[in-house]
């Protein structure tokens, strides 16, 4: 055991002698021109409508006033490239984690019943393979909210209360309809 310590002891004082603390930054200016050079932070709107199709809104045709989405679609910022899924929470589980549902215990809306019950992606909720879009932009400073329907599961997650509901997928705060 002390052969395996005394290199490591080594490398780790070769590495800590090899680092130094960057020097600290300068003080902020003070003043509007301080505020301009900092770069904004977009504020995000994410709107998920289940039983919407892509054209009942008013941009593509649909009947349903929505002007502003018509003014985002004349501007150009669209998201063309989704793939859905067959029902709401497989889509839901593709939007919020950004991978395919299988990936992230979705395969089927619930827990299946048949040859598939217990299979690694059929998990009938979000498992430990899921990383949500509000995770990471909490982990950037954001403030994350979610209201609506959920339906990714609910309970506990490997013991914990908080596992399988919004708050435990990185939404500080939810109005949730979980079942």
């Amino acid at each position: 055991m002390t052969r395996t310590i005394f290199p490591l002891a080594i490398v780790t004082a070769s590495l800590l002698a090899a680092c130094h603390s960057a020097p600290a930054p300068a003080p902020a200016a003070q003043g509007p021109l301080a505020q301009a050079d900092q770069p904004k932070r977009p504020n995000i709107l994410f709107i998920m409508a289940d039983d919407l199709g892509y054209s009942d809104i008013g941009a593509f045709g649909g009947e349903i006033e929505t002007p502003n989405l018509d003014a985002l679609a004349r501007d150009g910022r669209l998201l063309g490239n989704h793939h859905t899924g067959p029902v709401c929470a497989i889509t839901r589980a593709m939007l919020i984690s950004g991978t395919d549902h299988h990936l992230v215990g979705m395969g089927a809306q619930g827990a299946p019943r048949d040859e598939r019950k217990g299979a690694p992606g059929y998990e009938g909720y979000l498992n430990e393979n899921a990383l949500s879009f509000a995770q990471l932009l909490q982990d950037a400073g954001y403030h994350t909210y979610m209201a609506g329907k959920w339906h990714l599961g609910f309970g506990e997650l490997n013991g914990e209360k908080r596992g399988r509901t919004p708050d435990g997928w990185g939404f500080e705060r939810s109005y949730a309809l979980l079942p």
